[in-house]
C-alpha cells in the first residue's frame, strides 16, 4: 500500500515540476508500491512530458491494478492519440462501447478521439448525439463542422461554423475555420463578422490571432494584399510574443544530427530481410510544412496500392520510447547524445511499425506524411531499411510566405510566426537534405512542388517510377479521392490542380523584406 503522505507530496508538483513529482512517484514504486493511483499519477506526469508511449503503459498499469475509471480512459485516449496508435485507439473505443457506464460518462471523448482518428461516421453520429442535448455547445458545433470539412462536405461545415458563431460570438476557433472552408468572393465572403470579432478581441490573445489570420486569408481571396498582409502579420506578432523560441538552438539540433551521422557511417543499417520487409512498406513524405506534400499524399494515396495514414508522430514516440526519454527540453540533443551502441535500431523500427502500420490492409505501401520527419530521417532509415523517402520542396520564398499566414497548432513550427526565422529555418532543412542525399543515395525522392503542379502526370510517373508501382489513372484524378483530409490544404485538394499559388507570394513581395534580406546573405 502506497503512503497518503508521500502520495499527496508527489500530487503537489505535477504540473509545477513534473519531472520531481515522477521521481517521487519512482521512490514510491521502489519501495513496492504498485497501486493504481501511483501509476495513474506517474502516467500522467508522463502525458505533461511528452512521453506519451510511457504514459500510455503507466495508464495500462493503472487500469490492470484495478484503477478502471474515466480518467484513467481518458489519459489513455490522448496518449496513444499522440502516439498517432490509431488501431488501438479503434479497438479501445469499441471495448468503451461495451460498457454502457464508461460510454456515457466519455462519450466526448470517444467522439474526439474518433474524429481524430478518422472514424468520421461514428464521430458524427456522436456528436449529433451530444447536441441532442445541448444544441448551443460551440465546441461540439464547431467539432461537427471540421468533420464535415474532412469528408468534403463544405456547405454543411459552413453551416456548423455559423451556428458555433452564433452561440458563442467569442469562440476564435470556428472563424478561423469558416474562413478556410472555401475560396471566397466579392458577393460571398465574412469580412464584415470576422471585422466585429477582431475589434472585440483583446489584442495580443489567441483570438485576436485566430481571427486576424481569418481576415488575411479572406483579403487574399479578394485580392486586398496590403490589407491581407497586415493581418497575416498582427496574427503573426501575436502568436510570436507568447512563444519561446530560439532558432540559434534549431541550428545547434541540425548540427548535432549531422555530427552523429557523420561519425557513424560506417555502421551497417539492419539486413533487408528483416522484420520490415513485411508489407505495407512506409513511403515518408516529408520537408517544410505547406510545400505540396498533401498534394503528393493525394495523388498517390489515390493509386491502388497506396494508403494513407496522414501525418503521424509515430517515430519521434518511438525513438523517446527506445532510448526511455524522461522528458524536458532538448530531445535532439539527449537522443543524438546517447551511446551509439545503446540505440536499439531493430527494435525502434518495429515499435514505429506496431503504432503505424495499418490493418487489413491489402495495400504495398503506406504514407506518414509528418513534415518534419525530415529531422530524423537518417534514424528513419536506418531503423526502417526498406522506408522509401519523398522530399516536397518548393521556392524559397512561396515557402516562407506559405508558412507565415498559417497559424499552426500550438507548440507547432514556432519559426513560422517570424520571416527572417522562418527563412532561416528553410535554409537549415535545405542545408540538412544535402547532407541527407549525401548519406543516403537514392533513397531520397525530391519532388518541386512547381513542376507537380506546372506538369502533375510527369511528376506522378516519376513518383511511381521511384516506388517501382505501375501506372494508375486514379492518381490524375485524385481530387475525387473520397478520404478525409485533416491539413490546412483540406480546400484544395478537393480541386483539380491550379497554379494560382506556385508564384503567391510575389503579391507580398513588397512586405517580405526579412526574408529576402535572409535568403541573399
Amino acid at each position: 500500500m502506497h503512503s497518503s503522505k508521500s502520495l499527496l507530496k508527489a500530487q503537489k508538483y505535477l504540473f509545477v515540476n513534473d519531472e520531481y513529482c515522477l521521481t517521487l512517484v519512482d521512490r514510491l514504486i521502489d519501495k513496492g508500491d504498485t497501486s493504481s493511483q501511483v501509476y495513474e499519477l506517474k502516467a500522467k506526469c508522463y502525458l505533461n512530458l511528452g512521453c506519451h508511449l510511457l504514459a500510455a503503459e503507466c495508464a495500462e498499469m493503472a487500469i490492470k491494478h484495478g484503477g478502471a475509471n474515466p480518467s484513467l480512459y481518458t489519459i489513455l485516449l490522448e496518449a496513444r492519440l499522440n502516439c498517432s496508435d490509431h488501431r488501438y485507439v479503434e479497438n479501445l473505443i469499441e471495448k468503451l462501447a461495451n460498457s454502457t457506464a464508461l460510454y456515457n460518462v466519455l462519450i466526448e471523448d470517444i467522439a474526439q478521439s474518433a474524429h481524430l482518428i478518422n472514424q468520421n461516421v461514428l464521430a458524427e453520429k456522436l456528436y449529433l448525439k451530444l447536441l441532442f442535448t445541448d444544441s448551443h455547445n460551440h465546441l461540439y458545433l464547431t467539432r461537427l463542422g471540421a468533420i464535415y470539412q474532412k469528408i468534403g462536405d463544405m456547405d454543411k461545415a459552413q453551416f456548423y461554423y455559423l451556428s458555433a458563431i452564433e452561440h458563442s460570438p467569442q469562440y476564435a476557433i470556428a472563424y478561423n475555420l469558416l474562413a478556410n472552408v472555401r475560396k471566397l468572393t466579392e458577393q460571398s465572403n465574412h469580412i464584415d463578422l470576422l471585422k466585429n470579432a477582431f475589434e472585440r478581441s483583446e489584442p495580443s490573445s489567441d483570438s485576436y490571432a485566430l481571427i486576424a489570420y481569418a481576415l488575411g486569408k479572406e483579403y487574399e481571396d479578394l485580392g486586398e494584399y496590403s490589407y491581407s498582409f497586415s493581418h497575416y502579420n498582427a496574427g503573426a506578432q501575436a502568436m510570436r510574443q507568447h512563444i519561446n523560441f530560439d532558432i540559434s538552438k534549431v541550428k545547434h539540433a541540425f548540427n548535432l544530427t549531422k555530427k552523429y551521422f557523420d561519425e557513424y557511417t560506417a555502421e551497417s543499417t539492419l539486413p533487408l530481410d528483416s522484420i520490415f520487409s513485411k508489407k505495407p512498406t512506409p513511403i515518408f513524405v516529408l520537408g517544410m510544412p505547406r510545400t505540396g506534400s498533401t498534394l503528393i499524399d493525394r495523388v498517390l494515396s489515390s493509386h491502388s496500392q497506396v494508403e494513407s495514414l496522414g501525418e503521424l508522430s509515430c517515430f519521434k514516440e518511438s525513438m523517446k520510447r527506445v532510448t526511455n526519454f524522461q522528458g524536458g527540453e532538448g530531445f535532439h540533443h539527449q537522443f543524438y547524445s546517447y551511446s551509439k551502441g545503446q540505440v536499439d535500431f531493430q527494435k525502434l523500427g518495429e515499435i514505429y511499425q506496431q503504432l503505424a502500420k495499418p490493418v487489413n490492409t491489402n495495400s504495398y505501401y503506406f504514407i506518414d506524411k509528418y513534415p518534419m520527419n525530415y529531422m530524423d530521417l537518417g534514424t528513419i532509415a536506418k531503423a526502417l531499411p526498406h522506408a522509401k523517402f519523398i522530399n516536397t520542396i518548393r521556392n524559397p520564398m512561396s515557402t516562407v510566405f506559405s508558412n507565415f499566414k498559417q497559424i499552426f497548432t500550438h507548440g507547432m513550427y514556432n519559426y513560422s510566426y517570424d520571416q527572417a526565422e522562418c527563412a532561416q529555418q528553410t535554409l537549415y532543412y535545405r542545408d540538412l537534405m544535402a547532407f541527407w542525399h549525401k548519406q543516403f543515395p537514392g533513397r531520397i525522392l525530391d519532388v518541386p512542388y512547381e513542376e507537380m503542379v506546372g506538369n502533375t502526370e510527369k511528376q506522378t510517373r516519376s513518383l511511381l517510377k521511384f516506388l517501382q508501382l505501375g501506372w494508375d489513372e486514379n492518381c490524375l484524378n485524385f481530387h475525387k479521392n473520397k478520404s478525409s483530409v485533416a491539413t490546412a490544404s483540406v480546400s484544395q485538394v478537393r480541386q483539380p490542380i491550379y497554379k494560382s499559388s506556385v508564384a503567391g507570394w510575389k503579391n507580398y513581395e513588397q512586405f517580405l523584406e526579412p526574408a529576402q534580406q535572409v535568403f541573399s546573405n
